[in-house]
């Protein structure tokens, strides 16, 4: 799983501060869980869920804005997961991404929250923009208001 992440996206874009496997790095921020204690990141390495990619803030935009480039293969794979696989009232999901549609707007959003971290990639295809929220502390209450407040401006 992780060989393909990396020949798919983290070579081709040239995400040098994204990793899949050796998080034994220098600069490595230190995580903490929801009631402010220090915890370590998960550090598996088989079937390793998304949580345990660690990327930076300058590979999530680098990532961002192939997502929004539609001449890409990374782009076509994001539009293939835009389109709705279930709905069930107002909550729509494409293959792993959530969807949301008010009168005006569709953005598409993933959340990650896991040891010692909380994260948030989100944007509108139409109007070409987006926002990614990465914290070294796992929140959810925080990221979805951070989040909140954030897109509202955006809109505004």
């Amino acid at each position: 799983m992780m060989r393909l992440l990396e020949k798919n996206m983290v070579d081709p874009l040239q995400m040098t501060n994204t990793l899949t496997k050796d998080f034994n790095v220098k600069n490595i921020t230190t995580g903490y869980n929801p009631s402010g204690g220090a915890q370590e990141f998960m550090k598996w390495h088989i079937a390793a869920p998304a949580g345990l990619v660690k990327s930076s803030a300058s590979d999530m935009i680098t990532f961002l804005k192939a997502v929004l480039n539609n001449d890409n293969v990374i782009a076509k794979a994001a539009i293939l997961s835009e389109k709705i696989y279930y709905k069930e009232g107002k909550r729509e999901i494409g293959l792993g991404t959530n969807i949301s549609t008010d009168s005006e707007n569709t953005i598409y959003l993933k959340t990650g929250d896991s040891m010692g971290q909380t994260s948030i990639i989100c944007y509108n295809r139409v109007e070409n923009w987006g926002i990614i929220i990465l914290m070294n502390k796992r929140n959810t209450k925080l990221k979805l208001n951070l989040f909140t407040d954030i897109y509202e401006t955006v809109l505004k």
